[in-house]
């Protein structure tokens, strides 16, 4: 499970790395961020690394997407204090698509 933490962190982080902290950039990461088609490959080469089955990443996408979603979460939300829920659907969505 600690796998999963660092990569949803990774994940995070690697958007605010290449765009940065300015108003522009965090317009940026927000836009692409709330585009599901532009994170969908991202997402799946990040889970690829982390997951107990990596053949599973395209699932494990698609759930903590559809996720996300449901609750009216967006990636830039784990920024403040969504986070702990976030992580939690992570999680889930890996346990669930681990087998």
């Amino acid at each position: 499970m600690q796998k999963v933490a660092v990569f949803f962190i990774a994940m995070i982080g690697s958007f605010v790395a290449v765009v940065g902290f300015s108003p522009e950039g965090k317009q940026a990461i927000t836009e692409e961020m709330n585009n599901s088609d532009a994170m969908k490959p991202r997402c799946i080469r990040q889970v690829e690394q982390v997951a107990p089955n990596p053949a599973r990443a395209p699932q494990i996408c698609d759930c903590m997407t559809a996720e996300f979603d449901s609750r009216g979460l967006s990636l830039v939300d784990a920024f403040g204090d969504d986070f702990d829920e976030m992580q939690r659907v992570t999680q889930s969505c890996v346990q669930l698509y681990s087998n």
